[in-house]
């Protein structure tokens, strides 16, 4: 916590590319939260909440989520991306976004060409957290029967540093529901077997590339969004 996204993913060395903690959450979630009325909003227990902050810090090899529920790992989880030193949208991204919102004002006008230009702005290791953030979320919402336009007001709060003007808060937030809208064209399946699938085919490219890496040496691989 509190550690840059590149230098996480450095010292962790995780094939998918994600920080060993975001994964942890988002699985626990996966498996015992989906069903939770409010699993992003109700707040968890500070206590457990610190202690469980702590063994990630620690990088303790097996962390105890015995006597955690779902709600405490949903909140860790918006925690973790909240205390990003730089978050995923900042700087010119942020301007970008901006920049996107203004040019498509009218309601429901999504510009796929525009979003796929712009998180190519986005880092590697960063692209790779927003994927896996919607591919979850957007599970969560297939399995819980949500409204998808309910992700990006859970979401983008997370992923921007506060205080923010109120513009780019709401550039945030289009850019998050649009990528959430046009998730298919940006190669990201919205429906729940499909994004199961596409998360397992993923980790296994990578860990074949990561097997490739070892036997001969090759070219560093971006994750693109």
């Amino acid at each position: 916590f509190g550690v840059e996204l590149a230098d996480i993913v450095a010292l962790e060395q995780d094939l998918t590319g994600i920080p060993r903690v975001a994964l942890k959450c988002m699985e626990y979630v996966e498996q015992h939260g989906f069903a939770c009325e409010g699993i992003f909003r109700v707040n968890g227990k500070a206590s457990v909440l610190e202690a469980l902050r702590a063994a990630f810090n620690a990088r303790s090899p097996d962390i105890d989520f015995s006597g955690v529920n779902a709600y405490d790992v949903g909140q860790l989880f918006k925690r973790f991306l909240a205390e990003l030193p730089d978050p995923v949208f900042s700087g010119s991204v942020v301007d970008a976004c901006v920049a996107y919102w203004r040019a498509n004002a009218e309601p429901g006008r999504v510009v796929r060409e525009e979003l796929r230009q712009l998180t190519a702005m986005l880092p590697a290791e960063k692209a790779a957290v927003l994927r896996h953030a919607l591919l979850f979320l957007g599970m969560w919402a297939g399995e819980s029967g949500l409204r998808a336009d309910a992700v990006p007001l859970l979401l983008a709060p997370a992923l921007v540093r506060q205080p923010i003007s109120y513009n780019g808060q709401c550039a945030v937030l289009r850019v998050v529901a649009d990528l959430q809208h046009c998730i298919n064209d940006l190669g990201i399946p919205s429906d729940v077997a499909a994004v199961r699938l596409a998360r397992d085919s993923a980790r296994g490219a990578e860990a074949a590339r990561a097997l490739a890496r070892v036997v001969t040496p090759v070219t560093v691989f971006s994750r693109d969004l």
